[in-house]
């Protein structure tokens, strides 16, 4: 059996306030700070679990893992106007393939596209690229 193992990052954007930022990422996904004047960052995911965007954190108040997710997180964090895009490529051996990205800003606009969108192009019976 074979482990997922991804790649993940963003782009770079601007926010209202870092730490506010910081305050909010679990611990295995970096706040970069590429431009401090500009409040521009990147995300980059340093999990070695798997190595993509987390879906739960553990909260030390409750002692649990709660759901979790980067778009949640970071939208209200956004400047107007900015947009976070978020990717992730990963693979399972050679089985599966994945990458996709998602694109947000702090009004609720999401845009996501996937490799395996190129599938709903093609005709019916052309196969997947994995086994």
């Amino acid at each position: 059996m074979a482990n997922y193992i991804a790649s993940a990052r963003s782009n770079k954007f601007r926010v209202k306030d870092i730490a506010a930022l910081e305050a909010v990422m679990p611990s295995d996904v970096e706040v970069c700070v590429e431009s401090i004047p500009d409040n521009e960052v990147c995300l980059l995911v340093t999990n070695s679990d798997g190595g993509g965007w987390p879906s739960m954190i553990y909260d030390e108040t409750t002692d649990d893992h709660i759901d979790w997710d980067v778009e949640s997180a970071v939208a209200p964090h956004l400047l107007d106007g900015q947009w976070c895009v978020i990717k992730e490529v990963g693979a399972e051996k050679l089985r599966y393939l994945i990458g996709y990205a998602t694109a947000f800003n702090n009004k609720g606009e999401v845009i996501t596209i996937s490799l395996d969108d190129i599938f709903t192009e093609l005709p019916d019976g052309v196969s997947t690229c994995d086994y």
